[in-house]
């Protein structure tokens, strides 16, 4: 498991992975159809993703003083 997502592949890879646990479980009807070790690692790779996101890819938070992000 991952500690830290440190570059694009990384974080294309991990955002692949749970996409696919998103997937089964929409498939299979909820979440209790993943395995506990699914959804360890969904939440994991999620807080992991989320930190590289905030840190690296600069998505969230828009400032509300500025138009970006406003639609119009």
């Amino acid at each position: 498991m991952l500690a830290k997502i440190g570059n694009e592949l990384e974080y294309k890879l991990a955002m692949k992975t749970i996409d696919s646990f998103l997937n089964k479980a929409t498939t299979a009807g909820g979440f209790h159809h993943l395995t506990t070790e699914e959804k360890t690692m969904l939440g994991d790779l999620s807080k992991l993703a989320e930190t590289y996101e905030d840190n690296s890819l600069k998505l969230m938070p828009v400032n509300p003083g500025s138009s970006e992000g406003q639609v119009v």
